[in-house]
């Protein structure tokens, strides 16, 4: 999404389609006070219920109107009138009556490394996350400078100091949820795959799991509520704490080789 207000690079992980679109133009249309054209009648309950009207994906509170630094981009090979070369594949056939080279004629398809060994390649670093959770993927986290951590060995896990590229793989933890769209989650190490259990305890197995409520407050922050109503928190000194008062982390979607 390309706006002011969701400039910043984040990973938004709200489930949509096409009917999203529709449904934040509802929203939208709400928000500028009109009655009378804020439902769209032929969208299906399902869709209602299961896909993103997109706005937690942005941050209306803290826009940022500063121009991007773009790159500027390979310029195309032109002929003596100035007509680019190169726009299919038959153009040299039908223009000129000849073949051309791909390499003399067609720029380098901008797609990194595509080839059949390496496919499935994808680069190391990490993305602020907003939006309600799902699974999918590798997150950090984070609050007053600290991570959620576990050493890998032990049946515990507590906090540490957040790296700069959150990338310290005993920091990262997955998902997995109880219900569709919802907030209720698993969290395992992905270090080790034991399960966050009661207090500050791993399980090695999923019937020592505690459940918790992941909710996303706005602004890119979560809070973490166990099923007994207390919420998880890391203090300003790093330390766990299990109180009736939430605080907000930062979660980090990560993807590393290590």
């Amino acid at each position: 999404m390309i706006s002011p207000y969701t400039r910043g690079g984040h990973v938004f992980t709200e489930r949509g389609d096409h009917s999203s679109i529709l449904l934040f133009l509802e929203q939208w249309l709400a928000a500028r006070g009109y009655k009378g054209l804020t439902t769209e009648d032929t969208m299906s309950d399902w869709r209602r219920a299961h896909e993103s009207d997109l706005v937690n994906a942005f941050d209306f509170e803290n826009p940022d109107f500063s121009l991007p630094d773009l790159p500027i981009p390979q310029t195309p090979i032109q002929d003596a009138n100035g007509d680019m070369l190169g726009l299919y594949a038959g153009f040299c056939s039908e223009v000129y009556g000849t073949s051309c080279s791909s390499d003399e004629y067609y720029l380098p398809y901008p797609y990194g490394k595509q080839t059949e060994e390496d496919a499935l390649y994808y680069e190391d670093g990490f993305k602020g996350v907003r939006g309600y959770l799902t699974e999918g993927r590798y997150l950090t986290f984070e609050a007053n400078g600290y991570a959620l951590y576990t050493d890998g060995k032990s049946k515990e896990f507590s906090a540490t100091p957040a790296t700069a590229a959150h990338d310290d793989i005993h920091q990262r933890w997955v998902l997995h949820a109880l219900e569709p769209e919802g907030n209720s989650f698993y969290i395992t190490s992905a270090v080790n795959n034991y399960y966050i259990s009661q207090h500050s305890s791993l399980s090695i197995s999923e019937s020592g799991a505690e459940t918790y409520n992941i909710t996303y407050m706005g602004s890119s922050k979560y809070q973490l509520q166990k099923e007994n109503g207390d919420y998880l928190n890391i203090d300003r000194n790093g330390e766990l704490s299990f109180v009736s008062t939430p605080i907000g982390y930062n979660v980090y979607s990560v993807t590393y080789h290590s």
